[in-house]
């Protein structure tokens, strides 16, 4: 067990423990606090009614930390009559005695005082509990709230729908012969049980969930994401409304917009959606992202590569594109052999993978060119790719100065031609106009 979960582990029984201790001095301030609120342990002014003693010994445990209750002196008849007929009080006469004093009480006559300091060491003993039982709390909701950055990563890696993440089992890890790891879940829309591979980064992630569950829950749960409150067993997974909610709160914390200044909504499904986008953009194979999406059916996943195809081809229209000689090349999205032409790029893209642009040589017609050469009429690039020919450039230029130093005069002038077309095409893709070129 690591450091971190003996941590969490020792928290959770200090809290476990001031809990216990605190509580009945929890409920009793609250129910004497309540008598106080409604003044049910005192006699109020104009009033008649008159408390039980119980709740007037309570009152003064609450206020004064102590159970003697003093008792008050009554009003005397000679002072109501005084304040009945306000008159100036005469002079006493010679004649009148002086008042004389009560005589001391002492001994066993005397009234014992009551020492409060025991209770009062006790309600600062319950405050301080009150105290480090709330903090260690807090600690522990900061530290269960992973399972829920833990959900989304499950999500955005590895596709599932909300459902199917939210009720992993915890033994949803499995490896094959070679010690691959996968994540095992139950389709609940398919109905039938799915693999997904994953990487160590998930693995280990999962692992610490695991260990989590087993601190608190003893012996364990049978689901990963056991929901934290009023679960004894664990067997209550977190809730899908839980989960959007502090989405939700995620996204206002971190002030997430778009393009235009306005809030971003995002849903768990969307990222499944992103998976399946990215895997197609990287030429995985379709069938292949059809088994880590488990859908029933090829059409569903072709939906990303409609998607994929229709968003390179608008970004390939847009762009501006020169060939070597610098003139820009054209295509006319709407003319009568646009797809023709997207077919051909879509072509050379999958036949010639060129660092620093396209090829735009037909697929029928064999290169004279060995490797991807800037002599070559045939090339096409964008400003995607400027960063790579300023890089060349500095390449070239230093290679020119080391041919000529070794007056190897030949093969200087071989890179003075693609210095002078990596100048023309850095020039053309940096200046705004350019001559338009038909293809």
């Amino acid at each position: 067990m690591s450091s971190s979960h003996k941590l969490l582990k020792y928290l959770r029984l200090i809290h476990l423990y001031i809990g216990v201790l605190i509580a009945p001095a929890l409920l009793f301030f609250a129910f004497t606090g309540a008598l106080q609120t409604f003044s049910l342990h005192e006699t109020t002014r104009g009033s008649s009614y008159k408390p039980p003693a119980w709740a007037v010994v309570l009152g003064q445990i609450h206020k004064k930390q102590t159970p003697i209750v003093p008792v008050r002196k009554p009003a005397s008849t000679d002072k109501a009559a005084e304040k009945a007929t306000p008159e100036k009080a005469q002079p006493s006469s010679p004649t009148q005695p002086a008042p004389v004093e009560a005589p001391k009480l002492t001994g066993d006559a005397a009234p014992k005082s009551h020492n409060a300091l025991p209770l009062k060491y006790f309600f600062l003993l319950v405050s301080i509990g009150l105290f480090v039982s709330t903090l260690s709390g807090l600690y522990m909701s900061y530290k269960y709230i992973r399972n829920r950055r833990l959900i989304t990563v499950i999500l955005m890696r590895c596709g599932l729908r909300i459902t199917d993440a939210l009720r992993l089992r915890s033994d949803c890890i499995t490896t094959d012969a070679d010690g691959a790891p996968y994540l095992r879940y139950f389709n609940h829309k398919m109905r039938r049980d799915a693999l997904v591979p994953i990487d160590t980064d998930l693995l280990e992630a999962i692992g610490v969930q695991r260990q989590h569950n087993i601190d608190r829950w003893t012996g364990g749960t049978p689901i990963l994401f056991p929901r934290p409150n009023k679960n004894i067993d664990g067997r209550c997974p977190i809730g899908s409304p839980t989960y959007r909610m502090a989405l939700e709160r995620w996204l206002d914390a971190c002030d997430i917009r778009d393009e235009h200044r306005h809030r971003v909504h995002v849903t768990p499904h969307q990222w499944r959606h992103t998976l399946g986008t990215r895997l197609i953009n990287r030429d995985v194979p379709q069938e292949v992202v059809r088994r880590i999406l488990d859908h029933d059916s090829p059409q569903m996943t072709a939906h990303y590569a409609r998607l994929h195809d229709t968003t390179v081809r608008r970004a390939w229209e847009a762009a501006r594109k020169v060939d070597i000689t610098g003139p820009a090349v054209t295509f006319d999205p709407n003319g009568p052999l646009a797809d023709a032409a997207w077919a051909k790029q879509r072509l050379a893209r999958a036949t010639q993978a060129l660092p620093n642009g396209y090829c735009g040589l037909p697929l029928q017609r064999s290169c004279p060119h060995a490797n991807a050469c800037l002599t070559c009429p045939m090339f096409l690039t964008t400003t995607e790719f400027l960063p790579q020919h300023h890089a060349q450039r500095r390449q070239t230029l230093e290679l020119i100065t080391t041919a000529e130093a070794r007056g190897q005069q030949r093969l200087a002038e071989m890179n003075r031609t693609v210095l002078s077309n990596l100048d023309t095409i850095i020039d053309s893709l940096e200046t705004p106009e350019a001559a338009d070129h038909a293809l």
